[in-house]
């Protein structure tokens, strides 16, 4: 009996080394946005907390001082949102292009999938084919 062989091997192997690579990038992306967003919450954590320890001040250099702190931090906050809104689109086309990969793939597969079950009946067929000539010549020979 013949051995299977894939005639579209590398083919496939190719399309499963594109999809690894676009899902390792996609992840990538996924820490990147967790790690903006862990900082917004860290500053605006921050925040509340610098308000909680000036609420009872009312030394205006304090005042002052809390008011440009406060300020600079909102600005970072807002372009660490700029970032994560970037990061998000980035994302997007990652996950799109994973999409893709994996279509690609699945396809190459189902194409394996025809191929081998192609094999399997042609293969059958000619185990059968040479088991009726086994079974005629057994038979010519007892006559």
């Amino acid at each position: 009996m013949r051995k299977y062989r894939f005639r579209l091997e590398s083919v496939l192997s190719h399309r499963v080394v594109v999809e690894d690579i676009k899902q390792r990038a996609h992840a990538a992306l996924h820490l990147e946005l967790a790690a903006c967003a862990a900082q917004i919450d860290a500053l605006r954590r921050q925040i509340r907390t610098t308000m909680k320890l000036t609420a009872g001040a009312t030394e205006p250099e304090t005042l002052v001082r809390r008011e440009i702190y406060v300020g600079l931090i909102e600005k970072e906050i807002e372009r660490l949102v700029d970032t994560r809104r970037q990061i998000e689109a980035r994302l997007e086309t990652a996950r799109v292009e994973l999409l893709a990969a994996s279509h690609g793939k699945k396809a190459i597969e189902r194409v394996q999938e025809r191929d081998f079950q192609r094999w399997r009946v042609e293969t059958a067929q000619a185990e059968q084919s040479e088991m009726d000539e086994i079974a005629i010549s057994r038979h010519g020979r007892k006559e």
